[in-house]
């Protein structure tokens, strides 16, 4: 597990940006949390741009049709109900998700009409040529632009992990952030980043300290 700092999410972000591809879908991992399966099952339905809200509903997962003989292995992407109650969940987003998510959608439509195709609220949010992407294709396509672009390596799911650790060390509550992450105890987030509590502790002391120095100043 490696988490992005600040600065280098940072950069992430302004490097996809203009990334039409998959630049938006890097965003939004960014901003939200959200796994890999979760981000590319996200329909226009779950998406509420004026409140800032995503909606989880569904997983995307890739499913072998016919094992045995290699050469003749078919396989497709399909949905599938969250696997707790827990993940389905309503996650806010940030400002820089937001606006990239409402430039996406433009970008999308001017795509669609040139392909021929119809946009509708049932429509993935992210789509590669108009059908579900390949989760494993998606996730070697992020690692490989990233390389290109020289951005500090990582894998697609440790985008999950800086999400997580930099809402902790932002001082969000735990439990707001295992919400958010659709873990189903907060037992799991507290395990997954003790390496975040003492930071979390220590500014807690350091505000708790400004707060009395204060109301010294006050008296």
């Amino acid at each position: 597990m490696r988490g992005l700092d600040a600065a280098t999410a940072q950069g992430y972000i302004q490097v996809f940006t203009d990334d039409m591809s998959i630049g938006a879908a890097v965003v939004v991992a960014i901003g939200s949390g959200l796994r890999r399966g979760e981000l590319l099952a996200l329909r226009w339905s779950d998406v509420d741009l004026e409140a800032g809200t995503v909606r989880v509903a569904r997983a995307a997962e890739r499913i072998v049709l016919h094992a045995g003989d290699p050469s003749k292995r078919l396989a497709e992407t399909r949905f599938k109900e969250p696997k707790t109650q827990g993940s389905r969940r309503s996650i806010p987003l940030p400002a820089f998700a937001i606006e990239r998510l409402k430039r996406h959608r433009r970008e999308q439509l001017d795509r669609y009409k040139r392909l021929g195709l119809w946009r509708t609220n049932d429509s993935l949010v992210f789509d590669h040529a108009g059908e579900p992407w390949n989760p494993n294709t998606f996730g070697t396509e992020f690692v490989r632009r990233a390389r290109r672009l020289k951005l500090p390596r990582v894998r697609l799911h440790d985008l999950r992990h800086s999400y997580a650790t930099l809402m902790l060390e932002s001082g969000v509550d735990l439990k707001t952030v295992s919400q958010a992450l659709g873990h189903s105890t907060i037992r799991i987030t507290a395990d997954t980043y003790a390496h975040v509590t003492p930071a979390m502790q220590q500014s807690a002391a350091e505000r708790l300290d400004r707060i009395i120095g204060r109301s010294r100043q006050t008296s």
